[in-house]
């Protein structure tokens, strides 16, 4: 997954981003929005937030040919419904 991010408040300090993403199929058509867990070390941050009072808010996320496996990808349209993937680990 490829992507860039902006505003992501505490970005320096975090251990994992929760990022959006368009899902696309073989034929690039969007089959899906997503929220993408992505580990922090996966993402450098690009530092163009300057804003006086604002210095935890660094800009932008991003994120190149990062491997996200299926269990950090939640489907935002089955969420809103009450669609939840369930953990086996109980």
């Amino acid at each position: 997954m490829s992507g860039r991010w902006s505003y992501n408040s505490g970005a320096p300090y975090a251990t994992w981003a929760a990022v959006g993403a368009l899902l696309e199929d073989e034929q690039g058509e969007v089959v899906d929005q997503a929220l993408v867990l992505i580990p922090t070390p996966d993402l450098p941050v690009e530092d163009t937030w300057h804003t006086a009072g604002m210095r935890g808010t660094a800009s932008t996320l991003i994120g190149q040919d990062v491997f996200v496996p299926e269990h950090r990808v939640l489907s935002v349209p089955a969420a809103a419904e009450g669609v939840y993937p369930r953990s086996s680990h109980r």
